[in-house]
């Protein structure tokens, strides 16, 4: 097992309980962060550069809460944004896919580490806990 593999199954048993036990909402994406508004304040700064129309990659997507918000509140500002992303834990993509069916053919299964997209994206998010501290910086793959 390479070190990468060890993160992701360290991941998966830090997180997947907790997601799929967290259900739908911001609890579901890794936010202890309980109403819309907190959500929306903790959150909403990724709207920032999207100034114009395209394609966002949310890497590490959890049950695909932020897939549905952030297009809302980019719309906000007359910016369309079509929403991808990337789980590593089956069990939460499942989950995201079946929460949000219309975003389910957007929302693929991976370890970030070794995932090749499929296509380019105008905007990708990841926080910086989806990948192992050394590599911050340093990306495996070019998403733009």
């Amino acid at each position: 097992m390479d070190v990468y593999e060890a993160w992701d199954r360290q991941t998966a048993a830090l997180l997947e309980n907790a997601y799929i036990a967290a259900g739908a909402g911001p609890g579901g994406s890794g936010s202890l962060t309980s109403t819309p508004g907190q959500w929306r304040t903790k959150r909403q700064h990724l709207t920032v550069p999207m100034d114009t129309d395209g394609t966002w990659f949310d890497v590490g997507c959890a049950n695909g809460h932020l897939m549905v918000t952030l297009p809302v509140w980019a719309a906000e500002k007359g910016v369309t944004i079509e929403p991808y992303g990337l789980e590593l834990l089956p069990r939460v993509a499942d989950l995201a896919r079946s929460l949000h069916p219309h975003l389910a053919e957007s929302i693929w299964t991976g370890s970030v580490m070794s995932w090749s997209p499929p296509r380019r994206f105008h905007y990708v998010t990841a926080l910086d806990d989806a990948v192992p501290a050394e590599r911050l910086g340093a990306p495996s793959w070019t998403a733009c």
